[in-house]
């Protein structure tokens, strides 16, 4: 007998090699003769004969219930070349001919910065999820009395004095399938580094929204899975008691619990006594359907009257499957199982990718009887290229298309700033600095630039200075900066000029091109603004008081259209999540200025461009989150407006003696409600998601032409 792996030789009598573990030959053909393996392979048919028994009704059910249409693709594929259920049941031996002759491939050398870049741009969906051919996980259906542990979904999402905080950062990733628009957020824990939660976020043709939320252990193992219906209110929101959908609870692959919730009627369902006597009394005004034998019907009457009596909870009995409701229970418990672990498989090979793009704008202009025609037009052709910001090695290049847009794809593991180079004939070139890179967000939009023409004559700018506060500064003086290109903060000074609040404040004699100014003073945060030498006849800029050490300060602007974008600042406190109707801390029109903390809306802004402008004061670690609602489409029932998308609107956020973080809205996309960014631990990280199908509820839509 010989290892064919290292060739050892061994006498009769031995099975695996004591080197290297590999199976020896001779006893490959031994075992395939010996009944017992015949045996486990009758049980592994039988039990796949089972499970594709329900196979089709599992991915339906899955389809339908949970994901509407969310991994469809996936039940066509798994499970058909397992080596184990073909007619001869010799598939045993193939699998181990083929790791006798199977040779280990060397590890691949890992891909340079620059040969990453390379590949996303040749193959954009090189780095985006891909959930297909993941391994099978089954249900252990033979340990289905045990309890589920809370603590992992009480600490992501509502940590108590009971369930301290899990701290975790967030990522984000994309499906790599490009007739779908699926996000996932990835939380992982600071401590381990591991997958806490996903939640993935999905856009369908018909208007409508699918969200699921899965939590892990730090095991990895799944331990609770959201499934939100298909939604058409949006609000920032996790599994509370008052969202509908369906809740799957898991301890170590056993399903425990299914908890359905539809307009406040709660129903569970489980097989486990465990969880019954443990978690029962958590859920007033629930029933619970306890499902059992009948030859344990009497015994479990006696613990269902006990649990009564302790809790209140209702229970009623489901005995020997009559109505096949507890074959469903399972058929979906392993549908969501394995989906939860396509997706965590998934995640964990993919690489984060960011999705840079815009568009370039003609910008010429036309000297007709001394008077200037702008002709503004999606600009074909621009050249673009890509450098990291501290460097002049060009990573990419490509040309816009007929509407001006351009796109690259950049890997987001690790935090970097880009600039982008433009150019093309007869027109100045431009730079846009400072485009910050990092694995918290999908989308990085630069909103409209703007190419002018290299033949136009100098002219003059006129600004306007305002406070974004509303306070009356008229007359104060202030300096400003200007410096050549986008988002330049700190290069060469191009100019230098003071400037009064609220009065016309010219600069003369500007080249064509584009220009950053920067704004400040020992009573002002700094504030920068980029302009287009040619395009506004005045600039209106607004500046920011200085703010204390735990302040932050929001500012919305826009164009002349829509007349009127509006903010919504949730915030933390109320126990509840952020679902209810009349969220006492939801700063917007409708609650300017009740929070405890003082924080208000200091400008509620409805006549076109802005601002609106939110000031929190004593902000702390918990989650906030923001929103801009396109209140003119949204209150004439008009949610696939892209009104919003083409207003040039941006927020501005200001914190202490920190640079301004600057949200550009996405363009091309239809919606009335901007997601534009959360902030934990006092971090801000971009969302940059839109929704479209958005029923009236008072938290985002209340007639305020009444008030």
């Amino acid at each position: 007998m010989r290892c064919p792996n290292c060739n050892t030789q061994y006498g009769e009598g031995k099975n695996f090699c004591s080197k290297c573990g590999s199976p020896l030959v001779q006893d490959v053909i031994q075992r395939n003769n010996m009944p017992q393996i015949e045996d486990t392979v009758t049980t592994k048919k039988k039990n796949i004969k089972k499970i594709a028994a329900i196979g089709v009704a599992t991915v339906l059910l899955a389809v339908s219930c949970l994901c509407g249409g969310y991994f469809l693709a996936q039940g066509t594929s798994r499970g058909q070349n397992d080596g184990i259920g073909n007619k001869d049941g010799n598939n045993i031996v193939d699998k181990k001919e083929e790791m006798l002759e199977h040779t280990v491939e060397p590890t691949p050398t890992p891909l340079t910065f620059e040969e990453q870049i390379e590949k996303l741009n040749t193959d954009g969906s090189a780095y985006l999820v891909t959930l297909e051919n993941q391994p099978e996980h089954t249900l252990l259906r033979e340990e289905n009395d045990k309890h589920w542990d809370p603590s992992v979904f009480y600490g992501i999402d509502n940590p108590t004095e009971k369930y301290p905080e899990i701290p975790c950062t967030v990522e984000a990733r994309k499906l790599g399938d490009s007739d779908r628009d699926v996000i996932f957020w990835v939380y992982r824990s600071t401590g381990t580094g591991n997958i806490i939660k996903i939640s993935s976020f999905e856009d369908f043709e018909d208007g409508t929204n699918q969200q699921t939320d899965y939590y892990y252990t730090e095991e990895q193992k799944v331990s609770f899975v959201f499934s939100h219906h298909k939604k058409t209110d949006f609000l920032p929101t996790y599994a509370t008691s008052k969202e509908n959908g369906e809740r799957y609870y898991y301890k170590d692959d056993s399903f425990v619990r299914l908890r359905s919730i539809v307009d406040g009627v709660q129903d569970n369902y489980t097989t486990s006594q465990t969880e019954i006597t443990n978690m029962a009394e958590q859920s007033t005004g629930a029933t619970w359907y306890w499902m059992i034998s009948s030859s344990e019907k009497e015994e479990m009457k006696k613990v269902a009257k006990k649990q009564k009596a302790v809790s209140g909870a209702a229970i009623k009995f489901l005995i020997d499957d009559e109505d096949g409701i507890e074959t469903e229970y399972f058929q979906k418990g392993q549908a969501m199982l394995q989906q939860a672990y396509d997706v965590l498989a998934a995640i964990k090979i993919t690489k984060p990718v960011n999705i840079l793009e815009g568009t370039v704008w003609n910008n010429k202009m036309q000297d007709t009887d001394e008077e200037y025609v702008e002709e503004a037009a999606g600009l074909e052709g621009v050249n673009v290229r890509l450098f990291l910001d501290s460097s002049n090695q060009k990573l990419w290049e490509t040309t816009t298309d007929e509407s001006g847009h351009y796109v690259f794809y950049i890997p987001s593991e690790e935090s970097r700033r880009y600039r982008l180079e433009m150019e093309k004939d007869g027109y100045v070139t431009e730079t846009y600095y400072r485009i910050d890179s990092n694995i918290q967000s999908v989308d990085i939009s630069q909103g409209d630039i703007y190419l002018c023409d290299r033949e136009s004559s100098e002219r003059e700018v006129c600004l306007f200075l305002k406070d974004a506060t509303g306070y009356d500064r008229a007359g104060e003086e202030t300096p400003v900066k200007i410096r050549r290109g986008i988002n330049n903060f700190s290069g060469e000074v191009y100019r230098k000029a003071n400037m009064f609040f609220e009065e016309d404040s010219y600069i003369q004699a500007l080249e064509p091109g584009n220009y950053t100014l920067e704004i400040g003073g020992v009573d002002y945060e700094n504030t920068y603004r980029n302009i287009c030498y040619s395009n506004e006849e005045v600039v209106r800029i607004l500046i920011c008081p200085k703010l204390e050490e735990d302040e932050v300060r929001v500012v919305l602007e826009w164009g002349d259209y829509p007349d009127d974008l509006d903010s919504h600042m949730f915030l933390p406190g109320n126990g509840e999540g952020y679902s209810e109707d009349e969220n006492p801390y939801h700063i917007w029109y409708g609650n300017k200025e009740e929070h405890p903390n003082g924080d208000l809306l200091d400008i509620d802004d409805m006549d076109g461009e802005g601002p609106e402008t939110v000031t929190l004061h004593q902000v702390n670690n918990d989650v906030y989150r923001y929103y801009v609602v396109d209140y003119t489409h949204y209150s004439d029932n008009d949610y696939q407006s892209d009104a919003m998308s083409y207003s040039n609107a941006t927020v501005t956020v200001y914190t202490h003696g920190q640079e301004p973080k600057v949200f550009s809205v996405p363009e091309n996309r239809s919606g009335v409600v901007w997601e534009v960014f959360k902030m934990k631990n006092k971090e801000i990280i971009p969302v940059n998601h839109y929704y479209d199908m958005i029923s009236a509820r008072p938290s985002w839509l209340k007639d305020k032409w009444e008030e």
